[in-house]
């Protein structure tokens, strides 16, 4: 397929095929627009890893089009993504890394079901209430691996369970 230059009136004029369609800009190598059948238009980056043309191909999803225009979008492709693929980076295999990483209340339900084995019903009952009530709602959402010293400062702040154990 030919190159274009993908512009917000290039993108806005796309109208969805019978499978996704590929457009790739002639600016940015890489740098694309990729446009479903149900009409959703997002920018792609495409890259090789590992040794050219012999390496394996990935593309990565990049940003919707609605939260980012198209000069936006080649600029921080061109730095970001392709900057780490580069670098010798893979920017595809880390995102599905991350999103195999368990978060908090993952970890929570797995203590809860393993770790409770040795303890009496009440004790339990006790640190589900208080996974419930305080840990989930603060932090459950966040990736194990991103917990932060500050996270867990704002969570000894705001949750009631930690103020009563001080006084």
């Amino acid at each position: 397929m030919a190159s274009i230059r993908i512009s917000k009136s290039t993108v806005d004029a796309t109208q969805p095929g019978s499978q996704d369609t590929l457009y790739w800009d002639d600016q940015l190598k890489g740098f694309g627009l990729k446009v479903t059948p149900k009409g959703k238009k997002v920018y792609v980056c495409q890259y090789r890893v590992g040794g050219g043309a012999a390496g394996k191909t990935r593309r990565l999803t990049l940003w919707r089009t609605r939260n980012i225009d198209a000069d936006q979008a080649r600029s921080a492709a061109a730095k970001q993504t392709l900057g780490l693929v580069a670098n010798g980076g893979d920017p595809a295999t880390d995102k599905q890394a991350k999103r195999k990483q368990i978060d908090v209340a993952e970890l929570c339900e797995r203590y809860l079901e393993d770790g409770c084995g040795t303890k009496k019903a009440s004790t339990i009952a006790t640190d589900y209430g208080r996974i419930e009530r305080h840990i989930k709602p603060l932090l459950g959402k966040k990736k194990v691996a991103e917990i932060t010293r500050a996270d867990i400062k704002r969570f000894c702040r705001m949750s009631p369970m930690v103020k009563q154990q001080r006084t």
